[in-house]
């Protein structure tokens, strides 16, 4: 008997979508307007670095006039890194040298005071022992 009604579920389910008159629309990515300028972030080189180097991330629309400010987030703290050139595709930063290693996720921080995170992340090594000369 269990296996007759397994049988009839299909059956069944095809039944209630014929009833209600309709299947529901696949959805669709949501358009973007070909005048919107999304700041995007799409990598970072080198992809690790040590504390007080400099790093350039690419992307789109990352002119002075869009992104104001480039922070690193590791979830625990956040630095603010200093921007040393700047173009429509690029930026080139300089980290700070007290930055402890780990992963960090840039942030940028836009001309709408809005900090967007990214998601690119990049590796800050720490330096081990002294320099031997």
């Amino acid at each position: 008997m269990k296996r007759k009604l397994w049988i009839l579920f299909p059956a069944v389910l095809v039944a209630a979508v014929a009833l209600n008159g309709s299947i529901p629309p696949t959805p669709r990515a949501p358009q973007v307007p070909a005048d919107a300028k999304v700041i995007v972030i799409n990598y970072v080189r080198p992809e690790e670095v040590f504390p007080g180097d400099f790093a350039t991330v690419y992307g789109f629309n990352l002119e002075a006039e869009r992104v104001k400010e480039v922070w690193l987030m590791d979830g625990k703290a956040t630095f603010r890194v200093e921007i040393v050139e700047q173009t429509a595709h690029s930026i080139l930063l300089r980290l700070p040298a007290w930055i402890p290693a780990g992963r960090w996720q840039i942030a940028v921080f836009t001309d709408k005071e809005i900090l967007i995170e990214q998601g690119v992340y990049f590796k800050v090594r720490a330096y081990h022992g002294l320099p031997t000369g």
